[in-house]
């Protein structure tokens, strides 16, 4: 609701809202400037609910509609219709309300004496810093010689009247610091109606919820705060109130919580619209992140192709702008995307993981020890040509002394590594194999069950037969046959029937057989193993894999 006093004759600025839309077609504004004395007063309080927030929720556009009508017609009214110019305003894609200020004279027939140089040099100057400042979603710099009157302050938008401010500063690191979810809920109740939440308080809430996505309970789903999020950086895309960095953050966080937040998937399409066109402005770091959100998400093959391929090539592009601290992680992102992706994109990842292999060497004497096994599978996973992988796995297994101190993960991504690329440094396997008789007996069954069966197909991809470590294997799975799940019941069957069909493992052999036959597992599926984990899986028909196993 909006309602106005007019002043009758003192002189002073002139405001007006530029309204959501009118008649002048797609892409074009028009800022009704009343060059009147002082403008009328008006006083809005916004509603309560879903989506009234001060970033630019539906109740508060609705609002500021009606003191915009209500201004317009209390000004022509004041001094007069030919008081009233109108500035057009070409701005594509905007939505927000721009508040400019003029200084105008009320001479003695109660017409306006704003000049013509004025609104010309307000339009110069709007069209001068209209990318910068709509993205900053700060006042425009019209020129104007007259402060924006105290009793019109609390009609800006929230971005304007708390820029900088401590509480906005307050806000922002709460957020960066919470730790649970009910804890970044909190924070923004209070706020969701005010007009101190701005973009980057958004942005942050949503890191801090992917962050703390174990902590999302039904009650914190359901909250009307969730609602409000969403709907606020619906708005931040579609009136373009939004930069490079905070695109690729909430892209991050969208594909972290849609499983767990279904209505996530609302922003998905927008997001992915934003991508591709902030996508060549990202630093090197948000691209980064925006590899690392592909990879942990569950895109579609079509979703990733529509920027994947530019995003591996702007990563190959800027690769002088990573560290031992970024490498690692590129090669383990672009590894995991490997057989889930569109033949236009996996030619653009392989390219990524040569380029980044073959200057890892740069980097390896800085890199932490617990990362090297990592960086081992991610080679090996994404099949980097020999040539540039051979130097690197050398490196690898020469800076790792003793391997009989590294957890059962490490040893196993160790094995993938190698049977990806079905080559190992001399002596590499004999080193392996020592350390995992030595340490396996104290592992719990669990991992016995999940990483012997791996053990034995890696040596099986590299042509590596090391009988004392079959026959470890075999002992310690005898008596776990009907447990094991099938993918490591079928790379068994294959290593024990096809690779190391020795005789004296027949016992084992024919209980690998009896419970194939009992599953109703084909001998086609056992042979299939020999392809890898994932392929195997996609070649079943099961569920995306989310391991590094092989």
């Amino acid at each position: 609701a909006a309602s106005a006093q007019v002043p009758q004759s003192r002189p002073g600025p002139c405001f007006a809202f530029l309204p959501l839309r009118d008649g002048l077609g797609p892409g074009h504004y028009s800022a009704m400037v009343p060059t009147a004395a002082a403008p009328p007063v008006v006083h809005t309080t916004p509603r309560r609910g879903r989506g009234s927030s001060g970033v630019g929720g539906n109740a508060a556009r609705t609002a500021l509609r009606a003191i915009a009508a209500t201004a317009a017609v209390a000004a022509a009214r004041c001094v007069g219709s030919q008081a009233l110019d109108w500035l057009s305003v070409p701005a594509p894609g905007l939505r927000a309300f721009v508040l400019a200020g003029f200084r105008g004279r009320v001479g003695a027939t109660g017409r306006a004496t704003q000049s013509v140089a004025t609104t010309a040099a307000a339009t110069s100057t709007y069209k001068k810093n209209l990318k910068a400042q709509v993205l900053k979603r700060v006042p425009l710099a019209f020129q104007s010689r007259t402060p924006l009157p105290p009793r019109l302050l609390h009609l800006t938008p929230p971005a304007w009247k708390y820029k900088d401010s401590r509480k906005d500063v307050q806000l922002a690191k709460k957020l960066q610091e919470a730790k649970t979810a009910e804890e970044i809920i909190a924070l923004l109740e209070p706020e969701m109606n005010g007009y101190l939440l701005n973009r980057h308080h958004v942005t942050y809430a949503f890191q801090g919820l992917a962050k703390a996505k174990d902590s999302i309970t039904d009650e914190v789903r359901d909250h009307q705060v969730i609602a409000d999020l969403i709907e606020e950086v619906l708005d931040m895309l579609l009136t373009a109130n939004i930069v490079p960095d905070q695109v690729a953050k909430l892209f991050f966080a969208c594909v972290t919580l849609e499983g767990i937040i279904p209505e996530m998937k609302e922003l998905l399409p927008v997001l992915l619209e934003a991508v591709e066109e902030h996508l060549p402005r990202m630093t090197s770091q948000h691209k980064q992140i925006m590899l690392k959100a592909s990879a942990m998400g569950k895109l579609s093959q079509q979703d990733m192709d529509r920027f994947l391929p530019d995003l591996a090539i702007q990563l190959v592009e800027a690769a002088e702008d990573f560290t031992e601290d970024n490498v690692p992680n590129i090669l383990w992102c672009a590894a995991k995307l490997q057989g889930r992706v569109t033949p236009r994109s996996a030619e653009a990842l392989r390219d990524l993981m040569e380029v980044f292999t073959s200057i890892v060497d740069v980097w390896l004497d800085r890199i932490a020890p617990n990362k090297l096994p990592s960086l081992a599978w991610s080679v090996g996973k994404g099949q980097v040509h020999l040539d540039v992988a051979k130097p690197v796995l050398g490196n690898i297994a020469a800076k790792l002394d003793t391997l009989d101190d590294l957890p059962a993960q490490n040893l196993g991504m160790l094995c993938s590594g190698v049977a990806g690329l079905q080559w190992a440094p001399e002596g590499f396997m004999s080193r392996m194999a020592d350390a995992i008789m030595k340490v396996a007996p104290r592992w719990p069954p669990h991992v016995l069950e999940y990483q012997l069966p791996l053990f034995a197909w890696s040596f099986a991809k590299v042509g590596v037969q090391d009988k004392p470590l079959m026959q470890f294997v075999a002992e310690k799975l005898a008596a776990r046959v009907p447990e094991l799940v099938d993918w490591r019941l079928c790379s068994l069957a294959w290593v024990y029937g096809e690779v190391f069909a020795d005789p004296e493992f027949s016992q084992f052999q024919d209980s690998l057989k009896s419970e194939l036959a009992r599953r109703g597992i084909s001998e086609a599926s056992v042979k299939e193993t020999e392809l890898g984990f994932e392929a195997w899986l996609r070649k079943n028909g099961r569920k995306q894999a989310n391991s590094t196993a092989a």
